[in-house]
């Protein structure tokens, strides 16, 4: 055949088939269609079929012709998989025994019904791919993936995931070579229940800021921390309404000492009804006491979590740096203490002398007498709310929300140990009383609190069993077995 030849076809994929790379042709059917045509110079159009008179005419009456040059011309599009020998005998085996594999094998020698509606429930799913299947040297390919018969799942999993390398990686390299239902879930689920990638996962991503209830009234709820500070040990104590910042010398960490300096400030400036602190020594039964006798609410954050008291925090680091440039300077810090509480609070006019006093405190600065006049504060708290609001804002971006942020009693858990950088398994015991934090055991009992950032779920129930020899996968009862219709009721 010279030149240009016009052919007219009913089969519109057929034009658009013909435009492409053969490479780009996921099919070895289609494939071969391509190779049998590039030979010629064909300019195809699309004709409906009702109009094809004389093609349809001869259609009927086609010779059988044998042109065994096509075979070399395609097979550089024949899959062949390098697999050692005893492996590519099992999956061979395997694909026999699957029931589900064994009617696609069967669809593919005998060829697909025309319709979704006469494929049996089980092939419904892969119709839509029926062109990229194709069964080759007792092998079931999807394009150029391997179809994993069921009992060699595991085994491919273990293959997989031999490097520990992560869900992502793991997925990519997958999905370039084999291929079943659930391959994605399958995954994942082996992963996440890896020991070794478990033990060594990086940390928690940080979760939305939950802010602070501003108080109505000055000195209502209070942080405290304690400050080390060279040899010395300081008790920082911050009011959430005025930022008022006390800090005093303590002798001894214990909670006698720190009650005693507390009952002083009390008696200043009144008892608070919450006061806000780490555990310890603030969580033990003494101090506890002093609360009950005091009638305030202690309120104690996630061990090792510090920003769950974050305004006691920064009141520590604001205590350290007035004592750093204290003996740097050679100023008494207790001036420099005045001053701090004369100064007004960023975003505000106001000073933390003004909104728990009403007054500016008089100090070595000259000032007018006028300006030492009570002067009330009013609807301090909405400035407070705003400043929570934009704080929020910028600390969320990049927050990430969880799902899986609620745990249940008895729920296993891995947990993160903070000194060797490592996750542990755990179980949760109870909810605490306080936002994102949790009791729970460790393998050896011992009962443990921390916040969320600290805790993550265990791996999901896996949809398989798998054991130690890789030989053999069985599904728990619960997993809804899947009815195969046998090849011979196939309905084609």
């Amino acid at each position: 055949m010279v030149g240009v030849w016009t052919v007219q076809t009913d089969h519109l994929p057929l034009i658009s088939l013909m435009k492409k790379n053969i490479n780009d042709i996921p099919s070895k059917r289609l494939q071969c269609i391509k190779v049998k045509l590039s030979r010629y110079d064909i300019n195809l159009i699309h004709v409906p079929g009702k109009k094809m008179f004389i093609a349809d005419a001869l259609s009927r009456a086609c010779i059988s012709s044998h042109d065994n040059d096509v075979d070399i011309d395609v097979s550089d599009v024949v899959h062949s998989i390098n697999m050692f020998t005893n492996i590519r005998n099992e999956f061979v085996h395997e694909t026999i025994k699957d029931d589900l594999l064994k009617q696609l094998v069967y669809v593919c020698k005998n060829g697909w019904p025309n319709q979704n509606n006469k494929v049996s429930r089980e092939l419904k799913p892969y119709f839509n791919m029926r062109y990229q299947i194709s069964f080759e040297d007792d092998l079931l390919f999807l394009n150029n993936r391997v179809f994993v018969p069921m009992r060699l799942q595991n085994r491919i999993l273990f293959k997989l995931h031999e490097a520990h390398l992560g869900i992502c990686k793991t997925k990519t390299k997958a999905r370039s070579l084999f291929y079943w239902k659930g391959l994605d879930k399958d995954i994942e689920e082996y992963i996440g229940n890896c020991a070794v990638c478990n033990k060594f996962r990086s940390e928690n991503t940080k979760d939305p800021m939950i802010c602070q209830e501003v108080p109505n009234l000055p000195f209502e709820k209070v942080a405290c921390d304690i400050l080390d500070y060279g040899k010395d040990t300081y008790l920082v104590l911050v009011d959430y309404y005025s930022g008022w910042l006390e800090l005093n010398y303590l002798s001894s960490k214990i909670s006698s000492q720190i009650i005693k300096i507390l009952k002083v400030i009390f008696s200043i400036h009144g008892i608070p009804k919450q006061l806000v602190a780490d555990n310890m020594p603030f969580n033990f039964n003494e101090f506890q006491n002093f609360a009950t006798d005091w009638e305030f609410v202690l309120t104690t954050s996630s061990p090792r979590y510090p920003k769950s008291n974050g305004l006691a925090e920064k009141g520590v680091s604001i205590a350290k740096s007035i004592l750093k440039r204290s003996d740097e300077g050679k100023v008494d810090k207790q001036l420099m203490l005045l001053e701090y509480r004369n100064s007004a609070i960023i975003g505000s006019k106001f000073s933390p002398a003004q909104l728990l006093m009403s007054r500016i405190l008089r100090s070595k600065i000259p000032i007018l007498n006028n300006s030492l006049k009570p002067t009330l504060v009013n609807n301090f708290n909405l400035i407070r709310e705003n400043k929570n609001i934009k704080t929020k804002l910028y600390y969320d971006r990049n927050a990430k929300v969880k799902n899986n942020n609620d745990f249940q009693p008895g729920q296993k858990i891995i947990f993160r140990d903070l000194l060797t950088k490592t996750w542990k398994p755990g179980k949760i015991i109870n909810k605490y009383n306080t936002p994102r934090s949790y009791v729970f055991s460790d393998d050896t009992g011992n009962k443990k609190r921390r916040n969320i950032v600290h805790l993550r779920p265990a791996g999901k129930q896996l949809r398989y069993n798998w054991y130690k020899d890789n030989s053999v996968v069985l599904k728990p009862s619960w997993i809804r077995k899947r009815r195969i219709v046998p090849p011979t009721k196939l309905n084609l």
